[in-house]
């Protein structure tokens, strides 16, 4: 199980742009670690941000 994601790798399971994983982190919907230069986002913030928008879609139905 991988803590880390690049910023790549969320736009590949999220299915969006890169500027639009900024954006997700600048509203504080992910959170941004910084290792060196690398900018990873914590497995945690994922989940809880697909938990949200997953709970946000079933109150929508």
């Amino acid at each position: 199980m991988r803590l880390l994601h690049t910023i790549e790798e969320i736009g590949d399971i999220l299915r969006i742009k890169r500027t639009k994983t900024y954006d997700l982190v600048n509203e504080h919907e992910l959170t941004l670690v910084k290792i060196g230069k690398r900018s990873l986002i914590t497995d945690e913030s994922l989940k809880a941000y697909l938990a949200k928008i997953t709970d946000a879609a079933n109150a929508a139905r």
